[in-house]
């Protein structure tokens, strides 16, 4: 039996990576114990952990958006990264070649991310709690409290659509805002602004193009409210993840674009669970597997690339249903939480 002791921490962007292990732990797979020793206390709230198989093998895992060890640029967080980790294998979920040719250790792509809620006891010791200590006074918090529940990984899954009618595909796009002045270096805000009036100016876009067919908007929250009409800003109720959920799986052709740190976003993983169409900006980093552009999705750069894409896909179902249907086999061999995790342990243990 192989033994995997894994580092724990109460944060959400590490519970698809603890649900893979407990799976395979329930699979007879591993053996499976968690540790609240951390190794590196100074990054306590960064979703990087530290697992040990077999007591000789020492392996990261990373959930981090982009190079974000440290609040510092790009360069000094690669000089970190170089510094700090020694282990026979970083898995990273932000990978890149670039980033690679700088390690000194073995770095590999650890795929797509998204935040699913743990199905067994861990659940229980969820950040939501220390969560709810912070923002206890925080009414909207209190709200979304009310409408969002668990979610686990089957709540995400869907099929690829059996019959398609152009006249009743429906497009998705939903994103949030990032306040520019909650950046901690000018090189952050320079990209958080970017970022902000791409998002405006898609849905914007798309509901000009598309009217009624077009579901979706700009996250409300007190920075979007100050900057835009209440028309581009998603109704509360898309805040109940539930009905998001059913709206997504709803649509045939979902967009995607760049998060923070030029990080993939968690909606495009979102997507793939459910088999729907892509269409996306470039994707900076890498992930394993066959995960590719014309494949698993379209390209956008533009908004006018967008806009040809969506058209394109609305008159080539058998285009769209490939997309779907590639989609769903990713999602199977690659990102299903157990898959993702299993993956990575085969290759570590191929190479002993």
């Amino acid at each position: 039996m192989i033994n995997c002791v894994v580092e724990y921490k109460n944060i959400p962007h590490l519970n698809q990576l603890y649900t893979g292990f407990k799976l395979l732990h329930d699979a007879q797979v591993i053996n499976l114990e968690f540790s609240n020793r951390l190794v590196h206390k100074e990054l306590k709230d960064k979703s990087v952990i530290r697992v040990v198989i077999n007591e000789s093998i020492i392996i990261y895992y990373d959930t981090l958006d982009g190079y974000n060890w440290i609040d510092a640029e790009t360069n000094e967080n690669i000089e970190y990264f170089r510094n700090t980790f020694k282990c026979d294998y970083y898995f990273k979920r932000s990978f890149s070649k670039t980033l690679e040719s700088q390690s000194l250790v073995k770095l590999l792509p650890l795929g797509l991310y998204y935040n699913i809620t743990p199905y067994f006891d861990i659940e229980k010791l969820n950040s939501i709690e220390s969560v709810k200590k912070k923002l206890k006074n925080n009414s909207l918090f209190r709200r979304l409290m009310k409408v969002n529940a668990n979610f686990f990984v089957k709540d995400f899954e869907h099929y690829p659509d059996l019959l398609i009618d152009d006249k009743e595909i429906r497009i998705l796009f939903s994103a949030r805002l990032w306040p520019p002045d909650g950046a901690k270096n000018e090189e952050s805000k320079l990209q958080r602004e970017a970022i902000n009036n791409f998002r405006i100016t898609i849905v914007k876009t798309l509901k000009k193009e598309y009217g009624e067919r077009f579901i979706g908007g700009i996250s409300t929250d007190s920075y979007s409210s100050s900057v835009l009409e209440k028309e581009f800003l998603l109704p509360f109720e898309f805040t109940n993840r539930k009905n998001y959920l059913k709206l997504m799986k709803s649509a045939s052709i979902c967009i995607a674009t760049t998060g923070i740190h030029s990080s993939i976003g968690g909606k495009l993983t979102e997507y793939v669970c459910a088999a729907r169409a892509i269409i996306s900006e470039p994707l900076y980093y890498e992930v394993p597997g066959d995960f590719n552009k014309n494949e698993n999705y379209l390209e956008f750069v533009e908004v006018n690339d967008l806009i040809r894409n969506i058209d394109y896909l609305t008159k080539s179902p058998e285009v769209l249903k490939s997309i779907m249907e590639n989609n769903r086999d990713y999602y199977h061999s690659y990102l299903k939480p157990d898959a993702l995790v299993y993956n990575t342990l085969n290759l570590v243990l191929s190479n002993v």
